[in-house]
């Protein structure tokens, strides 16, 4: 996981979103073309190109969850044992979207697939299972922001200290133009040295 850690910061825009961006258009592209040619009567088009389109945002998530993964734990385990976090919680945090969006997929086309109608208390009982997802997900940006901050000054921090990294974090494709050469510069040191 330290390849996500020691790339530089243009390759993992390149592979988190250019690759997959530019993709996503060709796939559209070709896929007006076909409803275009058959001139709208095959009202199923956009379905046949779902895998193409979940592959696409698969390369996307490996990039961004390898890179959360490796500057969450192996940064961590780079800090003075005074400073290291608890990381159970971010573990688990981390892990349960993973676990959580395959199973809301399939369950989705479970209810859709042959004409089944949706069961409404179906969508009720998944409300909170998908807030913990979205509320796992910001504690996994919460996280890695004040691992890089402490691991940049090598004290104790607040969240005033890393709440612009973690904004920089949820808006990844940005912030990673900032926060990547800093994290470059803080595997090149050796451990427990603050990072100028």
């Amino acid at each position: 996981m330290n390849i996500f850690l020691r790339a530089k910061h243009w390759q993992l825009f390149i592979l988190h979103f250019a690759i997959p961006f530019v993709l996503y258009f060709i796939a559209i592209a070709f896929m007006i073309g076909i409803a275009i040619r058959n001139h709208g009567h095959d009202p199923y088009i956009g379905l046949r190109f779902i895998p193409v389109f979940i592959i696409l945002g698969l390369i996307s998530a490996i990039v961004k969850y390898g890179w959360t993964w490796a500057a969450g734990i192996i940064l961590n385990d780079r800090l003075p044992e005074e400073l290291k976090l608890n990381s159970v919680f971010f573990k688990i945090c981390f892990f349960y979207p993973i676990v959580y969006l395959p199973l809301f997929g399939l369950l989705m086309y479970t209810q859709f697939h042959d004409g089944i109608e949706a069961f409404p208390f179906t969508f009720l009982l998944i409300i909170p299972f998908h807030l913990l997802a979205i509320f796992c997900s910001f504690y996994c940006m919460y996280f890695v922001a004040r691992v890089l901050k402490t691991t940049e000054y090598q004290r104790y921090t607040t969240v005033s200290d890393y709440i612009a990294e973690i904004i920089m974090i949820w808006f990844y494709f940005v912030g990673i133009w900032i926060l990547q050469p800093k994290i470059n510069k803080m595997i090149d040191k050796p451990d427990n040295q603050e990072v100028l």
